[in-house]
């Protein structure tokens, strides 16, 4: 590859990258011309940006196996891009492993509330692609999430998400008793 290539793909992958951290057309037009590169317009930006779009419209809409022994599911609170400007919502991650144990990301779904309508919606597109069987549900303790995955997946198991449980638990206890004391001169064995 030579370095003119290079360089111009190092640039659509900046301005990729500032785009997807909410940084508008507009905006990405003039660094450019901030950093002496004038042949980037705001459509170019937009359009440059198109790719993205489909690359993750593949991803959404890609076929999933059949059968995921073990789900989890989970959400991140993430700046998005809604229209023109940029909120924080929550993000809902579906994690699966497959029949050969290979883990791979289902989902990431932009979800307005935390709802059981949401969920079984998240749910019923992850069938549409092909998912029918799970066998293990692995999540935080949401009631409508709990109701939604017994609604969308029968006879699959939930369990509550350790990491979640023991959050759960350590917000009711001081934050004090939660630190290991350390005795002066040492390690607490000497």
């Amino acid at each position: 590859m030579t370095e003119k290539k290079r360089s111009e793909q190092a640039l659509l992958q900046v301005v990729q990258e500032a785009f997807v951290n909410g940084v508008s057309t507009r905006k990405i037009e003039r660094l450019a011309k901030s950093l002496g590169i004038e042949s980037i317009s705001a459509s170019q930006v937009s359009e440059i940006n198109k790719e993205l779009n489909e690359q993750v419209a593949e991803f959404r809409q890609r076929r999933l196996e059949s059968t995921y022994p073990v789900i989890w599911i989970d959400a991140l609170y993430e700046r998005i891009r809604v229209g023109h400007r940029v909120c924080n919502m929550a993000v809902h991650v579906v994690c699966g492993i497959n029949l050969e144990g290979k883990r791979e990301i289902l989902a990431v779904e932009p979800m307005y509330e935390e709802s059981m309508a949401y969920y079984m919606a998240l749910f019923n597109n992850l069938k549409d692609r092909g998912l029918q069987t799970v066998w293990l549900a692995v999540s935080d303790a949401h009631q409508g999430l709990v109701a939604a995955i017994q609604n969308s997946f029968l006879g699959c198991s939930w369990q509550r998400c350790k990491v979640h449980f023991m959050r759960n638990i350590l917000a009711h206890v001081p934050a004090k008793e939660t630190v290991l004391r350390v005795p002066r001169g040492g390690c607490p064995q000497d």
